[in-house]
């Protein structure tokens, strides 16, 4: 279960987290951890004068 939001522009660092952390695990997972969230890291490089994506991961963030 993923919920993404939608492509939008992102401007300042409240935006930039509201939109970058997903959340990513079952609706039981969920309920339980409604704050768990997955961050993705994205490397984008300019080829032929475009922005593409060339490397993508994911991580969960460390808990206590």
């Amino acid at each position: 279960m993923f919920d993404v939001p939608p492509p939008n522009e992102v401007r300042g660092i409240v935006t930039y987290r509201e939109t970058t952390l997903l959340r990513c695990a079952t609706a039981e997972e969920l309920r339980k951890d409604p704050d768990s969230r997955v961050r993705p890291t994205v490397r984008l490089r300019k080829e032929g004068g475009r922005w593409v994506v060339s490397h993508e991961h994911h991580s969960f963030p460390a808990r206590d």
